[in-house]
């Protein structure tokens, strides 16, 4: 591949080929002067010559481009517990070997009985209810300010602790006032662009069809 772009750009030396104007490989030939492609014979193919890289699109210079930033992925030691779990798909929260109280975020002691033997070791119920939510409109942060407006939902599991989720799209509008049914969601423990373990709330029905990995992808 690499004496075929010197072919073609000119950078053969004493080995130019006169007038050379396509270059063949395995699978296709590339033409400097038009950038297309065209199937390459079977007989080519032993040449041993690759297809050399694509030349990209021209971009528009009217349309933004989207900046590839990662989200905040600072964490404590403490919470790589839950990153572990979320790389396998699983959503576990911290629980006290001595009470069994559940608590989140994590910590280093037990909030109810400052017991220090608190591990992200099982699973939690993830049903929850979502009781309030919000729209980010604005963000400081590089990564959300690209992809705003945003979701986020305060929700109450029901082992027991509140957590702030990022809420999917299909999930129902949460309640306006006290009075209103809070929405039933299902919390999933997901990684990010940055590999770290994020909250996601999803809609109780569709909840086991989501992926089990990965999440913030647009």
């Amino acid at each position: 591949m690499t004496e075929a772009i010197r072919q073609l750009t000119g950078e053969a030396g004493e080995r130019a080929v006169p007038d050379a104007s396509s270059a063949w490989s395995p699978a296709s030939a590339w033409s400097p002067t038009t950038g297309a492609c065209a199937p390459a014979p079977s007989s080519w193919a032993a040449r041993g010559m690759t297809m050399p890289l694509m030349k990209p699109r021209r971009k528009n210079p009217v349309l933004r481009t989207r900046q590839m930033n990662l989200p905040p992925w600072a964490r404590g030691r403490t919470a790589l517990g839950m990153t572990a779990a979320a790389a396998e798909g699983r959503f576990e929260l911290q629980v006290c070997q001595r009470c069994q109280a559940v608590q989140y975020p994590p910590r280093d002691a037990c909030h109810r009985c400052l017991s220090p033997r608190a591990e992200v070791d099982a699973a939690v119920a993830a049903p929850a209810s979502c009781s309030s939510e919000t729209v980010l409109h604005h963000s400081n942060d590089p990564f959300y300010r690209e992809r705003l407006p945003w979701r986020l939902g305060l929700v109450r599991l029901d082992a027991g602790p509140t957590v702030i989720v990022h809420l999917h799209g299909d999930v129902a509008v949460a309640a306006a006032t006290p009075r209103q049914a809070a929405v039933r969601v299902h919390v999933g423990a997901r990684l990010d662009r940055a590999g770290a373990a994020v909250l996601i709330g999803f809609p109780p029905r569709r909840a086991n069809t989501w992926p089990t990995t990965r999440c913030c992808a647009r």
